[in-house]
């Protein structure tokens, strides 16, 4: 489910960069529209970040691929909503979090998908792989971020099924829940020192 974030250097830039999370300050949450969901709406949860690190190699040519890296981790296990019934069973029986302990993306962009809104924002998609309940599958990342000194946020949207990632459509006394996944995220990076 979810995440992560990227980017906002130049190609002026000689040195690579390197940014890890704040832990703290970032936050993941999946929504589902639950049974009746007309009457009770969406059932919302939040996952903590266990690492997330964002790369750029100033030195790698557009055209060779990804110039900017994201290498993020969730803690399956850390899902937590409004009720403590709902976290049980979705850690147990859909996540299975026993076996599938964490959930991971990896991916990219090339400068020359970089979208700049000014000298300090902008917008890209990042292209890598999402690994969920044990699945990897191809996954795209559209992110803004803006930088700000030592400190880069990002902020994006995306969505998918249960079957994508081989999971069933849960359902509560035979009422199924929503198909589709809404996960949201709100990063902030910190730049690491060099060397």
């Amino acid at each position: 489910a979810l995440l992560a974030t990227l980017l906002l250097w130049r190609p002026a830039f000689a040195a690579e960069q390197h940014f890890r999370i704040d832990l703290d300050a970032s936050e993941i949450t999946a929504a589902v529209a639950e049974p009746m969901s007309s009457l009770r709406g969406d059932a919302v949860g939040k996952f903590r970040l266990l690492s997330c690190d964002i790369y750029q190699d100033p030195k790698r040519r557009p055209e060779d691929g990804a110039n900017i890296w994201v290498e993020a981790i969730v803690d399956a296990a850390s899902y937590h909503s409004d009720s403590n019934w709902r976290d049980s069973w979705v850690k147990s029986s859909i996540l299975e979090v026993r076996y599938f302990p964490t959930i991971s993306f990896k991916g990219g962009s090339a400068w020359t998908d970089v979208k700049h809104t000014s000298d300090t924002a902008g917008s890209a998609t990042l292209k890598g792989e999402l690994m969920l309940h044990g699945a990897v599958r191809p996954f795209e990342v559209p992110v803004q971020v803006s930088l700000a000194g030592d400190k880069l946020i990002g902020n994006g949207e995306v969505s998918f099924t249960y079957p994508d990632f081989g999971i069933e459509r849960p359902s509560i006394l035979g009422l199924k829940a929503g198909n589709v996944v809404k996960v949201t995220f709100h990063v902030v990076a910190i730049r690491a020192p060099q060397g």
